[in-house]
């Protein structure tokens, strides 16, 4: 386990290469295992085609191809990541600590109905008003909590709730 100091030195290491650079070197090195492991499964085909159907070494190979080519596209995967990098094209799908804390940020008096007051109206994890006369629903800290039906989240939560989105579409939104 690093200490914190050289936890420091490690971040300030990897901001100080060239992420293009280290993607190519990364590449480079991930085509040759691609490479490598189509020879390893083609090599593995042949060997199993040539034994009897019912010979437990076949089975045996098979079930050893699947690891091979999940592995294989996992290579595959990380390669059009890096070549993205490499293009100064960024993943779409990519969410990032940063942008999850950006979003957990976003304040929540936007996303839901208020009173005049500047409270919250009505309780967004029901379909109806709770029945009281008092307001239900409070936001401290950026956390919205009902003390009629119990429920909390923050910002994420509600914007998944409220517009029916996944986490990764609530998440691109509240930036």
């Amino acid at each position: 386990m690093l200490s914190p100091k050289e936890r420091i030195a490690m971040a300030e290491f990897k901001a100080s290469i060239d992420q293009e650079w280290a993607a190519g070197r990364r590449l480079t090195v991930l085509l040759q295992e691609f490479v490598w492991r189509q020879w390893v499964m083609l090599s593995l085909c042949e060997c199993a085609m040539s034994l009897p159907k019912d010979c437990f070494e076949r089975a045996f190979i098979l079930h050893h191809l699947t690891g091979h080519q999940k592995k294989l596209d996992g290579t595959d995967k990380h390669m059009a990541h890096l070549r993205n990098v490499i293009n100064g094209k960024r993943n779409m799908d990519v969410i990032t600590e940063d942008m999850i804390l950006r979003a957990k940020e976003y304040p929540m008096k936007e996303l839901v109905e208020t009173n005049g007051r500047g409270r919250p109206a009505k309780c967004p994890w029901t379909d109806h008003q709770h029945d009281t006369r008092r307001p239900a629903v409070s936001i401290k800290h950026n956390k919205l909590y009902c003390f009629k039906c119990n429920r909390h989240g923050d910002s994420i939560d509600v914007t998944m709730l409220i517009e029916g989105l996944s986490f990764r579409e609530a998440v691109r939104r509240l930036q």
